[in-house]
């Protein structure tokens, strides 16, 4: 997983936005309790500008993507049919896990509701990422944990509550909270990292398998660059970083794993290890 940058909305975002807010706002003032889905899905945003037309689905890829990263698994996905619009905090219902999830599963966690959603962010660009269906739809739902005690879901609270679900938009440096073993598997450094892996699925066999073609390939290459290195080969030390800066690129699967294991090899950040090609 990797720090992704969130690009800037659309100037008639906020707006629109603010509107569908207010009148989210009359309606659960008038109704005196909990929001539901229909409360959301009457609003022009979802029907009318993610659907529609997608233009603000388009802007939260950036301009001009066809394809881009699920935010969490960073698998790269088409982004009208296989991306979703993830709320980071969810929006009408929020559960928490059922006991204590495996960190290595094939099985999404149990939910247990707890409450009503953050309805007050459902419209907070910062609260949105592209999430792929199966990180979003089959795992994550409508989980998001908290450290403990967790305070009742009050419009406000998102300022005093320690979220322990990483955002994944937010800045924040992957071998912090995360590493990998030789056989691609995630394991968590800190409570949020855990939490993030276990709450998103990122240890589903499926996504280990296709991560760890992407491991095996930085391995090898990182095994040939050290050797150059000793070496003292500039041309071949050259070409081999040239390549490494490719496999790490943002825009590809799996970067985040790819930067730990250069580190790891390299005793250098990743910032580091890209100034040595100039």
């Amino acid at each position: 997983m990797l720090s992704l940058l969130r690009p800037a909305a659309r100037p008639d975002f906020a707006p629109e936005a603010a509107d569908l807010l207010s009148a989210v706002r009359s309606d659960l003032l008038a109704r005196k309790g909990a929001p539901c889905s229909d409360d959301f899905k009457r609003r022009d945003l979802w029907s009318g500008s993610w659907k529609r037309d997608g233009r603000h689905k388009k802007a939260l890829a950036g301009a001009g993507v066809v394809s881009a990263k699920c935010a969490w698994c960073e698998r790269i996905r088409d982004v009208s049919r296989e991306l979703d619009v993830e709320h980071h905090r969810p929006k009408v219902a929020v559960t928490e896990w059922a006991g204590q999830p495996l960190l290595v599963s094939d099985v999404p966690p149990e939910e247990i509701d707890v409450g009503p959603g953050y309805w007050w962010l459902a419209f907070s660009w910062t609260n949105y990422s592209l999430s792929c269906k199966a990180c979003n739809q089959e795992w994550k739902r409508n989980l998001f944990p908290v450290a403990a005690p967790r305070a009742a879901c009050l419009e406000g609270v998102e300022r005093t509550e320690q979220p322990l679900l990483l955002d994944p938009c937010a800045p924040f440096r992957t071998a912090d909270h995360f590493e990998w073993t030789v056989d691609a598997v995630m394991n968590g450094l800190t409570p949020e990292g855990r939490a993030t892996i276990i709450t998103c699925g990122l240890n589903r066999s499926p996504l280990v398998a296709l991560r760890l073609k992407v491991a095996q390939d930085a391995r090898a290459l990182l095994k040939q660059l050290l050797g150059a290195i000793r070496r003292r080969d500039a041309a071949e030390a050259r070409r081999g970083l040239q390549e490494l800066g490719n496999l790490g690129s943002r825009s590809r699967e799996f970067a985040g794993m790819v930067r730990w294991y250069a580190e790891k090899a390299m005793r250098r950040e990743w910032h580091q290890i890209e100034g040595l090609s100039d």
